[in-house]
């Protein structure tokens, strides 16, 4: 009886496996403290006929630390609600760190485990492995208060990862003593020095080299989030790009020239089509 258990459980286990397939991915395997760790769920329908999601929570994604204690969710999870047609699958993103504290340097891995209504049994997804870094402070800058003490900083900080240099710009809470925000600014080249301002309005203004071509200045508000990402490229080409502030305390590039990726993307494509025209048309 013992052996006719177990083998209809694995069934029963193995059928819902077919029906509905979860697999979870990470875009790396090393972040600094508080970056976004943005986990991707892929659900695919193998049922062979229509699977309805429910909005309800059904997903428990489970973050384990280097030793195996594993982390308590701050809230459950949720899918779109959806139905998938066969062989039909929907992607989406949930953010760990909005769901657990993972701002302890280490190593940890996550998975996923999910009890559709649908399903007979529950589905397990597969395990992905990755380890939360100490990022390096290369610049700091505060704004200026009238009265008092300023309650942020903001940090302009870098991390290598695959042999590349990325930077990212953090506003921290000095009152609360941890990061508001950490956004990302890609990756940068280190034979020009970033340049971190404040504006007179209290935004963060960061100036950087992305590559040979592009430069790139970001801005960032008060409370982290990010204001703007313009790109530019020489005006001179002896010369490289600046950042500086003007008399009314406002960011401007001197030796560069604004360059929108987007719309030179469609002005090439405008000119490909014209190229491409026969004569007389």
């Amino acid at each position: 009886m013992k052996t006719l258990i177990i083998t209809c459980l694995l069934f029963s286990l193995s059928l819902v496996q077919a029906q509905l397939k979860a697999t979870v991915s990470l875009k790396y395997t090393d972040y600094i403290q508080y970056e976004k760790v943005g986990l991707r769920i892929k659900l695919e329908n193998r049922s062979g006929q229509d699977f309805n999601l429910d909005s309800e929570p059904w997903i428990n994604i489970f973050v384990e630390r280097s030793g195996g204690s594993s982390l308590v969710p701050a809230f459950e999870i949720r899918t779109p609600a959806k139905t998938l047609g066969p062989n039909q699958s929907i992607t989406f993103e949930a953010n760990l760190n909005q769901v657990y504290d993972i701002s302890q340097l280490g190593n940890y891995s996550v998975f996923l485990v999910g009890n559709p209504k649908e399903a007979s049994a529950p589905i397990y997804s597969n395990r992905k492995r990755f380890s939360i870094h100490e990022p390096r402070i290369i610049k700091t800058a505060r704004p200026v208060v009238e009265q008092g003490q300023p309650v942020i900083e903001y940090r302009l900080l870098e991390f290598s990862r695959f042999s590349k240099d990325y930077l990212y710009l953090q506003c921290y809470s000095i009152a609360k003593g941890y990061p508001l925000n950490t956004v990302g600014l890609g990756g940068f080249m280190r034979d020009f020095k970033p340049s971190l301002r404040v504006s007179k309005s209290g935004k963060a203004v960061e100036f950087h080299q992305q590559n040979q071509q592009f430069f790139v200045m970001s801005e960032l508000n008060i409370n982290g989030t990010l204001a703007s990402f313009k790109h530019y490229v020489r005006a001179n080409e002896a010369k490289n790009p600046q950042l500086y502030l003007d008399n009314k305390g406002l960011p401007f590039i001197a030796n560069g020239r604004f360059y929108d990726p987007e719309a030179e993307a469609k002005k090439a494509l405008i000119l490909k089509k014209v190229s491409q025209r026969p004569p007389g048309f």
